[in-house]
């Protein structure tokens, strides 16, 4: 092991730089982020992905595989795993409300 200092968190420069300028909590809250605007693209995603849930229900009650609807709809095999795999964790809710989880990650 050496003894050269050169890691940043060990050179005492580092700690004695007196800043001037203190952060306080309003430096990091940005007024805006609290305004959520529902633009007419969020709502015809939303009802698009309720949509292809009622198709992915439909189909596997039907008995059609995650392959098989993926051919048949032009749907992206992760996509339906994910809509399956929100609706057996959360069967009570309907479909607007299993694709504002599926939309907001």
């Amino acid at each position: 092991m050496t003894n050269d200092i050169s890691d940043w968190e060990l050179n005492d420069d580092y700690y004695s730089n007196d800043n001037s300028s203190t952060l306080s909590f309003e430096d990091f809250v940005n007024n805006d982020s609290t305004k959520k605007v529902h633009t007419s693209t969020d709502c015809s995603t939303l009802s698009q992905t309720a949509k292809d849930i009622e198709l992915v229900k439909t189909s596997t009650v039907n008995g059609m595989s995650i392959d098989s609807i993926s051919q048949e709809f032009s749907l992206d095999k992760t996509y339906i795993r994910d809509i399956l795999i929100t609706i057996q964790a959360y069967p009570e809710d309907d479909n607007l409300a299993i694709a504002r989880l599926l939309v907001m990650g």
